[in-house]
């Protein structure tokens, strides 16, 4: 029960941080792409 319940908090908080990740590459790409759009 504990490896399996480690196992699950595990995948839980790795799928977060890959969600925080993406989130926050696609919040500055945007960010980048505004920048430039506004400086053009």
């Amino acid at each position: 029960m504990r490896l399996r319940a480690c196992d699950v908090m595990d995948g839980r908080v790795l799928l977060s941080v890959i969600g925080a990740l993406l989130l926050a590459a696609a919040a500055y790409e945007y960010m980048l792409l505004q920048g430039l759009a506004s400086a053009a």
